[in-house]
């Protein structure tokens, strides 16, 4: 079976996708952490999902999975620095 060369979500999935995060976040509740890095990791989680839940139909998926990377790095690095200040 060969990896698919373009991102291709039925709106079935995709709610699925998005139902699951809202689910993650009601259990993990990373808001309720003191442990900032923990929570950190769980927000990126659930934002590296629905960035692939959003990414419309026939997006290349070295560009869906690179721009999500992407995303999750800078969200890193603006938690960080909202900590910090």
């Amino acid at each position: 079976m060969a990896i698919p060369k373009v991102w291709n979500l039925s709106p079935r999935v995709r709610l699925g996708i998005t139902l699951f995060v809202i689910a993650y976040l009601a259990v993990t509740h990373p808001w309720t952490l003191g442990e900032p890095s923990m929570a950190r990791g769980h927000y990126q989680v659930a934002l590296a999902f629905l960035m692939m839940a959003v990414f419309p139909r026939g997006t290349k998926l070295y560009v869906a999975l690179g721009v999500t990377l992407g995303a999750i790095l800078l969200c890193g690095i603006a938690i960080n620095a909202m900590s910090l200040a």
